[in-house]
């Protein structure tokens, strides 16, 4: 539509009979009519486990700002959930293993909606657990009890098609009952087809987040395992905790490079494939 806003100008004439005529103007806001633009999604192609995912968009403002502040729709797998801000976090338990379509719309105060945005594909899947691993409610806990190496022992596997994907993000947590220093002990190892391409060996205090590009295995059949062993005395216990494991179609920041991976696995003694 190309209305925005009708004035109604009202004109009353005190009396006809008298010299000088008094007269009132009255505006009334009879309504906007309006809807604000379009919204495009950040990602239209997300695909994730565990955890929980972000869908984004971009913001937009209300016709002439007219009826402000905007808030959004965001259907998805039918649900639709009111957003005031341009992100909503999806609970991933929430959605059983498979296709689940989304998409966006804008909407001022007036409840003027705009058509709907392109839709974009979120994909919850499903992983192969090897070793001491536990399956918590909102996060993976990869044990290490006695395990002699992170190749043959306790791994969290997920197996895709990278038709297209360009990055990989997670959170993880460490945890250790012994002060872990030099090669006492591996933390997390992240491989693609077999290469390591992230490495920890220090414990944190808090989650960490890792965004990582996977544009190099784009177009090819993935398996990325997340590893956890320990490589020196295997004599006490530690844990891995990994949530929000999610991929998705548009590169952000690696924040992990090669040669930091190198010096890694030269300083861990390990050989990188």
């Amino acid at each position: 539509m190309t209305i925005g806003m009708l004035i109604l100008s009202v004109s009353f004439v005190s009396s006809v009979f008298k010299p000088v005529a008094q007269m009132r103007s009255i505006k009334i806001k009879v309504g906007d009519f309006v809807s604000p633009p379009e919204v495009a999604l950040d990602r239209e192609l997300i695909m994730t486990l565990k955890g929980s995912t972000q869908i984004s968009w971009s913001e937009v403002k209300d016709y002439k700002q007219t009826s402000e502040p905007v808030y959004y729709r965001l259907s998805i797998a039918g649900k639709e959930y009111k957003v005031n801000d341009v992100k909503f976090i999806l609970d991933n338990e929430l959605y059983p293993p498979g296709e689940h379509f989304f998409k966006v719309r804008a909407c001022d105060q007036l409840n003027n909606c705009s058509d709907w945005s392109e839709e974009g594909l979120y994909k919850v899947i499903e992983t192969t657990m090897t070793g001491d691993i536990t399956n918590h409610f909102d996060h993976y806990q990869i044990s290490n009890i006695n395990s002699t190496n992170y190749w043959d022992n306790n791994y969290l596997e997920l197996k895709i098609d990278n038709n297209h994907f360009e990055q990989m993000e997670f959170e993880y947590l460490t945890e250790s009952i012994e002060n872990l220093f030099g090669f006492d002990q591996t933390k997390l190892v992240v491989s693609v087809n077999e290469r390591p391409i992230f490495i920890e060996n220090t414990v944190q205090s808090s989650w960490q987040n890792v965004s990582l590009s996977l544009v190099e295995y784009k177009d090819t059949p993935v398996s990325i395992k997340f590893f956890s062993g320990n490589q020196g005395d295997r004599q006490f216990s530690s844990w891995v905790k990994i949530k929000n494991i999610n991929f998705s179609d548009q590169l952000a920041q690696e924040v992990v490079i090669e040669q930091e991976i190198e010096d890694k696995l030269n300083d861990l003694g390990i050989i990188n494939k």
